[in-house]
């Protein structure tokens, strides 16, 4: 079965793909480009690079999987989504107000 695991640099997600490769699964540890890959360093993954808050890198990581196991760091999703909810509030400002530099919404 191949398997993806996002998040396979942490912890967590190095301990998953440690044992599903000891299970004999195919293993692509999905990560950025600049994480450290000191935990996964003698685990036989396939690596897939890319960034969670990015669609379409994780569309292209999961093509040819089965199962994804999702072991991202949910504080930092969660800084991403409330950082895009004020992006989002600020364009409608903007818009609302006829503002068209959004830099003037800046404090």
């Amino acid at each position: 079965m191949k398997i993806l695991v996002t998040g396979s640099t942490g912890f967590i997600g190095a301990a998953l793909c440690r044992a599903l490769c000891a299970r004999g699964d195919e293993v692509a540890a999905f990560h950025r480009p600049s994480s450290s890959l000191r935990l996964l360093e003698d685990l036989p993954v396939e690596h897939r690079l890319g960034d969670l808050t990015r669609a379409e890198s994780l569309a292209e990581a999961v093509q040819g999987v089965d199962v994804v196991f999702h072991a991202e760091d949910q504080r930092l999703l969660q800084a991403f989504r409330e950082r895009m909810e004020r992006t989002d509030r600020r364009t409608q400002l903007a818009r609302v107000c006829g503002i068209h530099d959004e830099a003037m919404l800046e404090h």
